[in-house]
């Protein structure tokens, strides 16, 4: 009872919330603008006792981990795919706002050295999922060597910053670089180069989630987790000095989130109720209906709530079968108004420009899935997806299989939507532990016929 009270209180603080209501046309979009939007407020030493600048410096406290972390940072929005990239300034000048070179002061040297050590904060900031381990593996390549950065185009005008860490020599070894190079060039094509050469570069990769979707997951350096409970703690303590329209509205935002994440807590420790029952009221259709319940829906979180729920259900059936089966793929997802999960493997096609078949289980709301599908599509008759499983036995019987559930009059036709193909059980009065062993079940098969499902064709 107190649990759902806490429920109800922080529902009813949310639905009074300005923040909270701004926040839902773009939910983790609207996180990290707002961090952003904080930590490009200019500081000075006239300023720096002014409530969002405190904020400000407790934020970067966090992500730097230093109790005198730099005043001043550029933040990068959405580059290199990447959501937040935070650089010190205090020891460089970027001008990103004029179009003439009009007011640069001939003082500044092409090439200068800097005795100090800077470090790029990189933030991958995520509310109701996880990324997957290819994804913050393609992030650090990246950042190993040189990446190149747009900050600003305008009818010739452009401003470009390029950070290399270090470059590879013609016989492959690597050398060290350490420099920033920032490239302006003006609308009378005018131009200039600044380049700033560090003792070292490093970078300091923050993946910020919710705790209870960190808890389950793997470590991969160089990326650190961070609880956004954690980060926003730091900020509770920062009380403002007077109630001015800034400091009232991000005080909102603050404690609005605080109530957001309190509510996703809540949500993982039903499931682990769920996960840990395997009584007949403990079904997954009634999971299904905690998720997306009025409740969550009338605030309009219910796709949060529901992403959240069967990210961590999917992973609870993942961690059983990865160290048997290291090739699996895992993705969460909330389309037509319903959560989902699914585990499958991806085959590459030789010479096939990014094109790949993949093969595995999906659950939806409660519906259970056996498919295959494509990226791609063939418009030769004789080689449709459903044409190719249907000529290969194996993956006939694997898509049409009952599983260790036992259900009776499974369907003999394919379903199909565009390059997916499946065949479907409904499983509401289906136990955690029952849908593990199916999952476990079906995905050991599949992974015996993997490679001879599909023969690969080019």
């Amino acid at each position: 009872m107190q649990v759902e009270e806490n429920i109800q209180t922080r529902l009813e603080a949310l639905e009074k919330s300005p923040a909270f209501a701004m926040s839902r046309g773009g939910r983790e979009l609207f996180h990290t603008n707002f961090l952003a939007f904080i930590l490009e407020q200019k500081t000075s030493d006239s300023n720096k006792e002014a409530y969002i600048h405190r904020i400000k410096a407790a934020l970067l406290k966090c992500f730097f981990s230093t109790e005198n972390p730099p005043k001043n940072v550029l933040v990068l929005r959405e580059k290199l795919n990447l959501d937040l990239l935070i650089i010190p300034t205090d020891h460089i000048d970027l001008d990103t706002e004029s179009d003439t070179l009009e007011n640069a002061t001939d003082d500044k040297k092409p090439t200068q050295t800097i005795d100090a050590t800077i470090d790029i904060v990189v933030i991958e900031a995520k509310l109701k999922s996880i990324p997957s381990l290819d994804q913050l593996q393609n992030y650090s390549k990246k950042l190993e060597n040189k990446i190149s950065i747009d900050l600003y185009t305008n009818e010739g005008a452009s401003k470009k910053l390029h950070i290399t860490k270090q470059r590879k020599n013609k016989d492959g070894t690597n050398r060290e670089v350490n420099s920033l190079q920032y490239v302006e060039k003006d609308i009378n094509e005018s131009a200039r180069t600044i380049t700033y050469k560090f003792n070292r570069i490093s970078y300091k990769c923050f993946l910020l989630a919710p705790e209870t979707l960190l808890s389950g997951m793997y470590n991969f350096e160089p990326w650190s987790k961070v609880d956004w409970s954690r980060l926003f703690a730091e900020c509770r303590d920062v009380h403002p000095k007077k109630d001015d329209k800034m400091s009232v509205f991000v005080r909102d935002y603050i404690e609005s989130t605080i109530d957001l994440l309190a509510l996703i807590n809540h949500s993982i420790e039903y499931t682990y109720g769920y996960v840990g029952k395997n009584t007949e009221e403990a079904t997954l259709s009634a999971l299904l209906k905690y998720s997306c319940g009025n409740r969550f829906r009338n605030l309009r979180i219910h796709d949060l709530i529901g992403k959240v729920i069967y990210e961590f259900f999917g992973r609870t059936i993942l961690n059983n079968l990865i160290n048997e089966i290291p090739e699996l793929s895992f993705t969460a997802f909330f389309t037509n108004s319903t959560p989902g999960f699914q585990i499958e493997f991806v085959k590459k096609i030789e010479n096939g420009q990014n094109k790949e078949i993949a093969w595995g289980v999906q659950l939806q709301g409660t519906d259970y899935r056996h498919y295959v599908r494509r990226n791609y599509v063939d418009l030769n008759p004789s080689r449709s997806l459903e044409t190719l499983v249907k000529e290969d036995k194996n993956t006939h019987s694997w898509l049409s299989s009952n599983g260790c559930l036992g259900l009776k009059n499974s369907p003999t036709d394919f379903k199909r939507f565009g390059e997916f193909l499946y065949m479907s059980k409904n499983v509401g009065d289906q136990t955690h532990k029952t849908l593990c062993n199916e999952f476990e079940e079906s995905l050991k098969t599949c992974s015996i016929l993997v490679g001879a499902i599909i023969p690969p064709h080019p």
